[in-house]
């Protein structure tokens, strides 16, 4: 990798995943797993709310990404009511139709919690082969780049070593972009940016 593929126009990937505080650091794995392999990280908030509905937002960003990675570990209920998260089961069934409609111009990878329990509260995913994690940002690195990095479109030479080697640099430029923000979590493509820049700092060492 150089700094030119680093600057290259990218391929969307699709991010579903829970995008509450106890998952950013799965999250920002995420991005910067993308980033690294040579693509851009979207997600139905990439764009904020306005006046669209969330579930048009949703299918636009799929139907222009080539792949999506969808995370499944949150199946258990929260909260008062004991309430699971179903937007995420949602918004995979979503892409496994895509997949198909398109005639497999669409690619999708589940992420599942070690252990049975998804093949019980989400049994449509058996005869796929969803890629088990537990839940550690370093085993999310290495399921996420593992998936893309084989691409045809993919930047060669990335690894998971890779990866958690820029991630404190990608601290540092999320922060920058935290203060930007008054201390409110930044818009999404800034997050997308901090990643970028953590690679360039990277191979401009």
């Amino acid at each position: 990798m150089t700094a030119d593929t680093v600057n290259a126009k990218p391929l969307k990937v699709f991010i579903n995943c829970p995008f509450d505080p106890q998952f950013e650091p799965l999250r920002d794995a995420l991005i910067v797993s993308c980033v690294a392999c040579g693509f851009f990280p979207t997600s139905a908030v990439v764009r904020g709310g306005g006046g669209r509905l969330r579930i048009d937002r949703i299918l636009d960003e799929l139907e222009t990404s080539l792949y999506s990675i969808h995370d499944m570990s949150r199946s258990t209920g929260a909260g008062p009511y004991n309430l699971a998260r179903f937007n995420m089961p949602l918004e995979l069934g979503m892409a496994i139709y895509l997949s198909r409609s398109k005639g497999g111009q669409h690619d999708w990878l589940a992420l599942v919690p070690d252990g049975p329990a998804h093949a019980a509260y989400i049994s449509d995913l058996s005869g796929f082969d969803p890629e088990i994690y537990d839940g550690t940002e370093a085993q999310m690195i290495s399921r996420v780049v593992s998936y893309l990095a084989v691409r045809d479109e993919a930047v060669p030479g990335v690894g998971a070593r890779l990866v958690c080697d820029i991630m404190p640099e990608f601290r540092k430029e999320k922060s920058v972009a935290v203060a930007k923000w008054n201390g409110q979590p930044p818009p999404w493509v800034d997050l997308v940016e901090a990643a970028r820049r953590a690679l360039l700092t990277r191979f401009s060492q």
